[in-house]
This record gives C-alpha cells, sequence and structure tokens, in this order.
C-alpha cells in the first residue's frame, strides 16, 4: 500500500472553532467569516474536541444546546485541559435557560452572544476576544507554554478520553497509535491487541469494504470524511468521521443502530400510514358512490310506487340499471312457465332488427338464460367474442353491436323466474362487485312490483269471482224454491190425484236434497278455510264409498239422460284408510260434475283399478270439455270454466275445490285431462291402499 503525504499549509489567519449543530446556520457563517479567519467546524461538543487536538484554534465558538456533548460541558472539558485553558470561548445561544447561561460564565466563558445577532456583531467580539487571549498568552510567558507541550499527549489522551464516541488514530501505515476506552469496549479487545498493529491485520474483514474505499480517499485527497455503514466486525450500523492530519488518521466513530431501527419503523409507520390514507380515500370513494346508488335507489322505489302499469315500471328499473353500470344498451324480458320462453317488455339501445328476432325467444337461446333457470344466478360474459362458452351468441351480439354482457335473473320470493335483466356494453367489460350487488336490489324492486301487479290482478280476480259466486248462490238459491212453492199449491188443491201428489212429493223431495247438497258444500268451504275439517278415519272398501256417492248422484245424471258406465277392473276389494263420508262426497261432486258439464243423453265411465299402492278412480265424460290452459285453474274455488254457449246447470264453483282438499287430507291426489274444447274430459283421484 502506498504512502501518502498529509501535510497541510499553515495559514497567516486565526483559526476559528465554530460549533453548531445546525448545519445551514453553521456553513453559512463558516463561509462568511472565511474571509478574515481559518474556520474549523463541528457539529457537537465530541467533534469540537477532536477539531481541537488536530488544530488549536485563536478561539471557539459555541452553541449551548446541542446534542451529546452541549456548549458548557465541551467549555468544562477545555478548561480542565491546561493546553486548552487558555482558549477563549464565546457561547452562543437563543434557546439556553439562564442557569445555562450563568453555569458558562462560572466555568470560565469569555462572552456570551444571544441568538439572533449580526455578523458584524460577532466579528467585533471575536476580534476582541482573540487580541485580549493573545495579551494574556503573551504574559503568561515561555515557561507556561512549555509546561503545556510537555503534557500534551497525557491532555489528549484526557480528552479523548472524555468524549463519548469511540475514537482511535492511525499512522500513515494504518497502524493504530491510539484507542479510547469505548472503541476497546466495542471492539472487545485490549490495547495491547490493538496498538502498533495494522488495523488491516486485526481486522481483515474490513478490507474491500467501504472503511478501507473510505479512509484511502480522506488521506488521498485530504479530507475528512463521513459515512454509515453495517458494520461487518458486528453486524450493527455505526455512523464514522475520519480526519486525516500530518501523522496519519484519526477516526472516531458512534452506534446508530437504536437511530437506524427508528428510522425503519418510521418508514414503515409512513408506508403504513400513506396505505391507510389510500384505503380512507377509497372507502370515501365508495361510500360516495354507494350513497347515490341508495340515493338512485330510492329514486328507483317512488317511480315504482307511482306506476300504474308494468311497463313504466319495467322501464324505469331498466334506465336505473343502464346507468348504474354505465351499460350501452339493456332489456328486460319476462318468462313464460308453460312456453318457457322469453318476451322482450323493455329495451333501450338495440335496433329494430334485434327487437324483431329476440322479441320472444327459448330460455336457451338467451345469453344467460339457461343459468338464470337452472342455479337461479347472474351471467357475466366479460367479451362475448372471446369466450368459447358463448360460441352460440357470437353472431347475435356482433349484430346487436355489443361484447360484453350481463344477465341478472329476476326472482319471486320463493325462486321462481320471473325474467331476466338485462345489460350490454360495446367493449370488453366486468361490473364491479358492489355495482352487481346493487343491481340486485334494483331486479328485487322489479320483482316486487311485477309480484305486487299481479297480486293485484288475483285480488281483482278473486273479487270478480266473488261476486259472480254471490249471484250464482242467489240463482242456485232460487231455483228449487219456485218448484217448492208450486208443489205446495198442488197439495194444497182438494182433489187432487195420488200420481199427481207422489210426482210432487219427489220433486220437492229432489230440491230439497239439492238445497241441503248446496248448503253442505258452502259448510264445508267454510270449515275448510278455518281449517276444522277433520276426517273420521276407518278401513273402508272404495266400492262402498263409489256406491254410496252412485247413489247421491244418480237423481242428477238421470234427470240429464245420461249413461253410467262402471268399470271394477280389480277382482279383490280395494281398501284405503279414509272417512267414508267425505269419499263419497269427493265422487259424487265428480260425478255431479260431469253430469251438469255434459250435454243430455251423455255418457259418464266410472273406473276403479290399482297401480303401485294406489287406488286410482277415474270419472270420464263426453261434456264440454277444459281448454288446457284452464286444467288447473278448474280447481280454484268459485272456478267456473266452460265456453260462454255451453249448456250446463253450471254450479258455484265449489265442488272441484272441496275434491280437491278432501282427497289432500286422505293424502292422496287429483288431476284433471281434457283434449279441449267439446271433447270431454277426466278426472282421476289417487288415494293410498290400505297395507295388507
Amino acid at each position: 500500500m502506498s504512502e501518502n503525504s498529509m501535510s497541510a499549509a499553515s495559514a497567516a489567519k486565526p483559526r476559528v472553532l465554530f460549533v453548531e449543530d445546525e448545519t445551514t446556520l453553521r456553513d453559512h457563517l463558516a463561509e462568511q467569516l472565511s474571509d478574515e479567519y481559518v474556520v474549523d467546524v463541528a457539529g457537537n461538543g465530541n467533534e469540537a474536541l477532536l477539531a481541537v487536538m488536530r488544530a488549536k484554534p485563536a478561539i471557539v465558538v459555541s452553541d449551548i444546546v446541542m446534542p451529546d456533548m452541549d456548549g458548557v460541558e465541551l467549555l468544562k472539558t477545555l478548561r480542565q485541559t491546561p493546553t486548552t485553558r487558555a482558549i477563549p470561548v464565546l457561547l452562543i445561544s437563543g434557546l439556553a435557560a439562564d442557569e445555562h447561561r450563568i453555569e458558562g460564565f462560572e466555568h470560565g466563558a469569555d462572552g456570551f452572544l444571544a441568538k439572533p445577532y449580526t455578523e458584524r456583531e460577532l466579528r467585533a467580539l471575536m476580534g476582541s476576544m482573540i487580541r485580549s487571549a493573545a495579551l494574556r498568552a503573551e504574559t503568561a510567558g515561555r515557561a507556561a507554554r512549555e509546561q503545556a507541550e510537555h503534557s500534551a499527549t497525557l491532555e489528549r489522551a484526557a480528552l479523548l478520553e472524555s468524549i463519548t464516541d469511540a475514537f482511535y488514530a492511525l499512522d500513515r501505515h494504518w497502524r493504530y497509535t491510539y484507542v479510547n476506552q469505548r472503541a476497546l469496549d466495542y471492539y472487545s479487545k485490549e490495547r495491547r491487541d490493538l496498538l502498533g498493529k495494522s488495523i488491516w491485520d486485526v481486522f481483515p474483514i474490513m478490507k474491500g469494504t467501504t472503511f478501507e474505499e473510505q479512509f484511502q480517499r480522506a488521506v488521498r485527497e485530504q479530507c475528512s470524511v463521513s459515512f454509515e455503514i453495517l458494520s461487518p466486525l458486528t453486524t450493527r450500523w455505526v455512523e464514522v468521521h475520519a480526519y486525516p492530519s500530518a501523522q496519519g488518521l484519526a477516526v472516531n466513530f458512534r452506534d446508530i443502530t437504536a437511530r437506524k431501527q427508528v428510522d425503519v419503523e418510521l418508514k414503515r409507520t409512513l408506508v403504513e400510514l400513506h396505505a391507510r390514507e389510500e384505503q380512507l380515500r377509497h372507502n370515501q370513494l365508495q361510500l360516495a358512490w354507494e350513497v347515490d346508488s341508495m340515493r338512485a335507489l330510492h329514486e328507483l322505489v317512488n317511480n315504482l310506487l307511482s306506476c300504474d302499469n308494468l311497463q313504466s315500471a319495467f322501464e324505469a328499473v331498466l334506465t336505473a340499471a343502464i346507468d348504474l353500470f354505465a351499460a350501452d344498451m339493456g332489456s328486460i324480458q319476462l318468462f313464460d312457465p308453460e312456453s318457457r320462453n322469453l318476451q322482450m317488455v323493455a329495451h333501450q339501445g338495440f335496433g329494430p332488427d334485434f327487437l324483431e328476432q329476440f322479441r320472444e325467444v327459448g330460455i336457451e337461446q338467451s345469453p344467460g338464460g339457461a343459468n338464470a333457470t337452472q342455479h337461479g344466478q347472474p351471467t357475466i360474459i366479460e367479451d362475448v367474442q372471446n369466450t368459447a362458452e358463448s360460441g352460440a351468441h357470437r353472431e347475435m351480439a356482433a349484430a346487436a353491436g355489443f361484447r360484453a354482457i350481463l344477465a341478472l335473473p329476476v326472482t319471486s320470493r320463493n325462486g321462481e323466474l320471473l325474467g331476466i335483466l338485462s345489460t350490454c356494453f360495446r367493449n370488453p367489460h366486468r361490473p364491479a362487485e358492489r355495482a352487481l350487488h346493487m343491481v340486485a336490489l334494483y331486479a328485487r324492486q322489479a320483482a316486487e312490483f311485477l309480484e305486487r301487479m299481479r297480486f293485484e290482478a288475483q285480488l281483482l280476480e278473486a273479487d270478480r269471482r266473488k261476486s259472480e259466486f254471490l249471484a250464482v248462490l242467489a240463482h242456485e238459491l232460487r231455483n228449487p224454491l219456485a218448484p217448492l212453492r208450486n208443489g205446495i199449491h198442488i197439495l194444497q188443491r182438494q182433489g187432487s190425484d195420488r200420481e199427481l201428489l207422489q210426482r210432487t212429493l219427489n220433486m220437492m223431495g229432489r230440491q230439497i236434497s239439492q238445497l241441503t247438497h248446496l248448503v253442505d258444500d258452502l259448510l264445508d268451504i267454510s270449515r275448510i278455510t278455518r281449517g276444522t275439517v277433520q276426517l273420521k278415519r276407518e278401513s273402508i272398501a272404495l266400492a262402498d264409498a263409489l256406491a254410496n256417492a252412485i247413489d247421491t248422484s244418480r237423481p242428477l245424471i238421470d234427470a240429464h239422460g245420461h249413461q253410467l258406465v262402471i268399470d271394477v277392473r280389480p277382482i279383490a276389494p280395494v281398501v284405503v284408510d279414509g272417512d267414508p263420508t267425505r269419499l263419497a262426497q269427493i265422487f259424487s261432486n265428480l260425478l255431479s260434475n260431469s253430469a251438469k258439464y255434459t250435454d243430455p243423453g251423455g255418457t259418464i265411465t266410472l273406473t276403479v283399478e290399482t297401480e303401485s299402492r294406489e287406488a286410482v278412480v277415474s270419472v270420464k265424460d263426453t261434456g264440454i270439455g277444459i281448454p288446457p290452459y284452464a286444467l288447473e285453474r278448474v280447481f280454484d274455488m268459485f272456478s267456473q270454466v266452460r265456453p260462454d254457449d255451453a249448456r250446463s246447470d253450471g254450479g258455484l264453483g265449489i265442488g272441484l275445490s272441496l275434491v280437491r282438499t278432501l282427497t289432500q287430507l286422505h293424502g292422496g291426489s287429483v288431476g284433471a285431462f281434457s283434449e279441449g274444447a267439446g271433447k270431454g274430459c277426466v278426472f282421476t283421484v289417487r288415494l293410498p291402499l290400505k297395507p295388507d
């Protein structure tokens, strides 16, 4: 390793040591005073003591309030050492308490200057103090200087031991010439382990590191260097300051691991704060969006409440959904469970050709239709043209001008599919989850409105049926009264022949039976409505219940001139667990219903058979028939489904409703079948057989 000259030219200007921890102020004053003085600077008392050892100043100007070693402690240390005791010290502070200033004067401060001060004032005070010190030095004499020089080495050691930093000195060959106790403690070494030995030999791990690079630079360029490094000796952070001198290199350092940890924690905290700020900003935006969405939902609900027709309601819901997603087009389709078709009832943004083709389509032909039917879940197609599952819909989407689609099922409260709400986008797109949640509320409102309108329609229909029922009831009650009144007049006539009297009595008996049957049905409907119908179950041969039903219905069948055909196929008796009276009521109502709705001279066929542990009883007629759409409706209360020109005795529309209810109470079922108007119908009752 080559040796570098570390000599420094002496300067004719007085040397000033300016000690100030405020970097900006320190550098500024150093620059301003450099025209008159050689200015050394230090950031605290430790650095000031090292600077004093390197070059004795003519004056020390020190701030009082500083980290590590403050100005008063620096003053104390200087005054305790003979070679530095005479250096004039000017204390400066704007924050120090009066006690610190007084303490400074008590320990030998030569002057005090309060902040703020002017440069001129500082120059004048420094010049005066330097001149006074020079006079005192000349007076002290040559003997004192010689004594001071004699003890310089010991005093320097005392100074170095008093500083709070670790310190060591290296000669021009990088050998340790001095190591203070703090450095020895840091290295866990004794002085004999270091003194006279090369730093690179003692600590070879430091070769090739920043230590070697910076130390070489300080010697080569004769400049002080400072750096922070993770020490390879202890794996702890240290702050290092190195100062070249004629003898070699002086180095002081301190452990700053705790500060580094604080810095790291501070940076982490700042990152977390930034992330929280971003999250807060995101939450604020989301909250604002949700408030706007809820306001839009509130407006939608108000619009729906003011709507009096489905079309206006569907258009309001569709407009709200398109606005929510910023979609380009959309539609609402209603589902018909019988035809399994979707009928478009509201639309925006589609051309006439598309509307003509897809005004009514099968649910499988609609994007998302099958998924909505099977799972009741929304279908999201981000890009129709690049999704394998949407191959069948690519041409449709291209023709309509959209690339992405969201199809949301509109369902009732019990999960029944009512329709599909679709929004389409011209470019590939995936809706946000929060928007999906909100549009689901829109679809819920559409479903609520649709169900409400249907319920209101049902209420109107029920009211119409009730009015019709009351009219029919009045008619049915009046019909038997006229014959009964005429019969009473005949009976009151004297001399009536016996045959006429008998026919009259028979007629009156039939009418009274009709009235009794009518009143019984009304009472049964009342009991069913209140849930008070109770069955008196017993093991009964089905043939006995059928015989009673035939006896009850025979007068009405004969009165219409019908032929009754009885086909009992099982050879063994068919036994069920049921109420004999109620079973007879079920079958007599079916037989009477066929008799009423079959033109005179028709045929009624009663068939009995067994299938899979069930007794199956069918009543088939050649009557007016039932349209396919009304097959389930015939069992509703007060329902009468017949052509306007059909000739029948009519009725209250409660007989078949009683049949269904009583059959279900027996654990059975009843169904109706007809090929259409004028082709008769078949009513089939299934009852569980009595176990053997």
